[in-house]
């Protein structure tokens, strides 16, 4: 699994329905090679094992402070948590191509999931969010399409099947944080200035295994909480 994209900025918003006090926003892009997985089909094919092409995990989620340690919030579909993307090929650049995941084409890849796996759920670490994240996506019942089920093990040739029938929802990575930002309606403006789409580079891209070491001491996350800190003593 390969860090894309991550940066938290300060929020200060006091959430009623948590009654918390969230004190930062953070915007998480992983990336997972292509594999096959043994998914539960919401037809009447039951459980399948197939073949996924790269996938983008886009995860939004925020902190807060409880009994003196940080937290990471999970959020549910209505805050944007989790959407989902998939790709032929690795992302090297913003420009690369990707589709809404072939499962959630009509929600532009935003994930909903059962509330009992993730309402007011707190996390101690950024990698055990992001695990969580993705294994409740996994375990959750798929709408597998023809192209995906009969396609074998072409990647290229379901990628084919599927830009044919769905051209609108292949586009390219930056179109990604635009539809990021669709459902995020309390916290648009803040999500638009933390993505910064018109400065982003290639260089902007991580190319680093994630992993709870990575999670724990990743340097843009310290800087913005030293700055944060540094405004609260004014």
């Amino acid at each position: 699994m390969k860090v894309l994209f991550h940066k938290e900025i300060p929020l200060n918003y006091k959430c009623p329905r948590r009654n918390l006090l969230l004190e930062n926003s953070g915007i998480l892009i992983l990336q997972q090679e292509p594999c096959k997985r043994t998914i539960y089909s919401s037809g009447n094919h039951g459980f399948m094992k197939i073949p996924f092409p790269h996938i983008q995990f886009v995860l939004g989620y925020t902190t807060c402070t409880q009994d003196g340690k940080k937290k990471f919030v999970h959020h549910g579909c209505h805050d944007g948590g989790m959407r989902v993307f998939y790709s032929k090929r690795a992302f090297s650049s913003f420009e690369e191509k990707a589709t809404a995941a072939w499962t959630d084409f009509g929600n532009n890849g935003l994930i909903c999931t059962p509330h009992h796996y993730d309402y007011n759920l707190n996390f101690d670490s950024l990698y055990e969010l992001a695990m969580n994240y993705i294994n409740v996506y996994f375990s959750l019942s798929h709408y597998v399409n023809d192209f995906w089920r009969k396609g074998g093990e072409n990647i290229d040739d379901i990628f084919n099947g599927i830009e044919k029938r769905t051209p609108s929802f292949v586009a390219d990575f930056q179109s990604l944080y635009v539809l990021t930002n669709e459902t995020n309606l309390s916290r648009n403006d803040l999500f638009l200035k933390m993505i910064g789409m018109k400065s982003l580079k290639d260089s902007d891209l991580i190319d680093e295994e994630f992993n709870e070491t990575w999670a724990m001491s990743n340097p843009i996350v310290k800087h913005i909480l030293a700055f944060q800190s540094a405004i609260n003593r004014k």
